[in-house]
């Protein structure tokens, strides 16, 4: 239980930032969406709307379910307002418990975004199809399936690059050009503008310095790690094969996100770096 507890802190540290981004919202932004969606009519704003989210007694899942399904319908009409912020807020204790089972030897932040970056991606696969019914239970069952096939594919990747790190051991780390990092046309301009927003695809912090180092800069991964300090060469040796694998997720995510851009990649969750955030549909890292 203590260890589920300590699993969530880091998914609820971001969601916190959020809610104080959606509370701030003028009630302004909400007088047309109460116009066109009467579910929202008797709420004039964001504080309003998430208390009656958050009533979880089955007597309220009729008035709730009805209001997320509105909120669907607004982030449609409007993708760049505060509805689905509003719908990661109130569905927290959904994403909390999702994220407390997660077991996994990806990074307990990089396991956070994609939780968050998966229920992100249900959100805008639903608001197109207009949804009116059982929208909190199709948006798990869309979180999940997001989530779980990410894990999925990592643990695969995983098993794959162990034969092959294990065969090139002893050789060269090969160079990652941008171009080759994408496999796009633009290259690097595509790969600096995913980094800039690399919380949006669900990047780590440490996982987009090393690729801006070792990917746009030019550094070597062993002049990374060396600059890293540690002391002996036990520990610059562990840290180089953990790097090397983060490095290989965040080239893979950012790959994926670069040929396939989810709708409103530009989503700003409002935690402290800049722009930054979300996996993965069938994202393979």
């Amino acid at each position: 239980m203590v260890a589920a507890a300590h699993s969530v802190k880091g998914l609820r540290v971001v969601i916190a930032h959020l809610r104080r981004e959606v509370l701030a919202v003028s009630p302004r932004r909400f007088e047309a969406a109460r116009t066109r969606q009467p579910e929202l009519a008797p709420h004039e704003d964001a504080a309003s709307v998430l208390a009656v989210l958050a009533d979880s007694r089955e007597d309220t899942y009729p008035a709730r379910d009805a209001l997320s399904a509105a909120l669907l319908r607004e982030h449609q009409l409007q993708p760049k307002g505060p509805w689905r912020s509003l719908l990661v807020v109130a569905f927290e204790p959904m994403l909390g418990h999702l994220r407390g089972r997660l077991v996994s030897t990806v990074p307990g932040d990089e396991l956070d975004q994609t939780v968050i970056c998966s229920f992100l991606l249900a959100v805008d696969e639903l608001a197109p199809r207009n949804v009116s019914h059982h929208v909190p239970i199709r948006l798990r069952q869309r979180t999940q399936r997001h989530v779980f096939r990410f894990l999925r594919k990592e643990r695969q990747e995983e098993h794959d690059e162990a034969d092959f790190e294990r065969l090139a051991a002893q050789e060269a780390e090969p160079d990652v050009a941008p171009g080759e990092a994408l496999a796009t046309g633009q290259g690097e301009s595509d790969l600096k503008e995913l980094l800039r927003r690399g919380w949006e695809v669900g990047l780590s912090p440490q996982s987009k310095r090393v690729v801006q180092a070792t990917v746009l800069d030019g550094m070597p991964l062993r002049k990374y790690v060396a600059q890293c300090g540690p002391d002996s060469a036990e520990a610059r040796e562990q840290l180089y094969q953990r790097l090397k694998r983060a490095r290989s997720r965040a080239l893979r995510r950012l790959r994926w996100f670069a040929e396939h851009p989810p709708p409103q990649l530009a989503f700003r969750f409002g935690a402290p770096q800049p722009a930054t955030e979300s996996p993965r549909t069938r994202s393979p890292a």
